[in-house]
């Protein structure tokens, strides 16, 4: 469903977002070691526009109980995970 047209401003705020995707990568991967999951390998950060929710992606080759990192990166972050 579209609510709008995005415009510049919609934008230019998207691609700051983006921008700090590495910061945030790189935050999630020493999060995820210091969490005791050092089985999982987190792959991307991806920011939604407007920057209320960021969804990372990781891959494991078994299953992980991963709440305890996304707990921990909502804490440091302050969004929605």
């Amino acid at each position: 469903r579209i609510l709008r047209v995005a415009t510049a401003e919609d934008m230019n705020r998207q691609a700051a977002l983006e921008a700090q995707a590495e910061g945030w990568l790189r935050t999630a991967r020493r999060l995820a070691i210091e969490v005791g999951l050092t089985s999982i390998k987190v792959v991307s950060a991806e920011p939604i526009l407007g920057g209320e929710r960021l969804t990372f992606h990781f891959l494991s080759e078994e299953r992980v109980d991963f709440r305890p990192l996304v707990m921990e990166l909502a804490k440091v972050l302050h969004t929605r995970i």
